[in-house]
């Protein structure tokens, strides 16, 4: 661009500036805070700026421009809060989260109250006969009821029976030994049975002496086995 053109276009913006300043304090003083917007036809070759209708075209040998906003205001005082919106809907369920890891074990819980009792079940099937039992261990010897003359019984009453033989002079012992022997001398009774097929005695047999744990006995018939059986206790 030629040094001569640079002169009218530079006038002709400090023209608008001018202008623009002047028809802003102007509107202001008439219209409050409006901004002069133009549109301006400038000439290009004298820069003089004419303001036109929005509709209507610059000459030749002009250009259109438009006005420059003013300066923007401070910002107002915060309005006051609108009214609380209706609650949207209900959104979609999301996606099922992944399983979490399992927590600890819970502490142990107090014992519950028992139960009621249930009613009784159906009899059930007999069972099959079990194998006998291995014998049992021997029982202790088990005692005679022997009584008295008068009735009264005698506790722990035994007998033992067996043989014994006189000799030449007619003498004969036995001898109670173990389970066998006797409480005392008077707590048991003898009887004594010749086995001998001979001729009766004339004086018998008789017992000579006891003790607990034995007697002796004399006879009339000597070299003869006799049976004896001795009960008490």
């Amino acid at each position: 661009m030629k040094k001569g053109r640079w002169i009218p276009l530079l006038a002709g913006l400090i023209a608008l500036f001018v202008i623009a300043g002047i028809a802003s304090a102007s509107q202001a003083s008439h219209r409050g805070n409006a901004s002069l917007a133009g549109p301006f036809c400038v000439s290009k070759k004298t820069g003089v700026v004419r303001q036109v209708g929005l509709k209507r075209a610059c000459h030749k040998g002009e250009s259109r421009k438009v006005g420059f906003a003013g300066a923007a205001g401070s910002q107002g005082p915060a309005g006051a809060p609108g009214a609380t919106g209706a609650s949207g809907p209900q959104g979609l369920p999301g996606p099922r989260g992944d399983v979490g890891q399992q927590g600890p074990a819970g502490l142990q819980g107090a014992q519950g109250d028992q139960g009621l009792q249930g009613p009784q079940g159906d009899q059930g099937v007999p069972g099959t006969n079990g194998s006998d039992g291995a014998d049992g261990s021997q029982g202790p010897a088990g005692t005679t009821a022997v009584y008295s003359a008068g009735g009264t019984s005698q506790t722990s009453a035994h007998i033992a029976e067996g043989t014994a033989a006189t000799n030449v002079a007619g003498n004969g012992s036995v001898a109670f030994t173990g389970s066998a022997a006797f409480t005392s001398a008077t707590s048991y009774v003898c009887t004594l049975t010749a086995e001998s097929t001979g001729p009766s005695a004339t004086n018998g047999t008789f017992i000579a002496s006891k003790t607990s744990t034995g007697f002796t006995f004399k006879s009339t018939l000597n070299s003869t086995t006799f049976d004896y059986v001795c009960i008490g206790n």
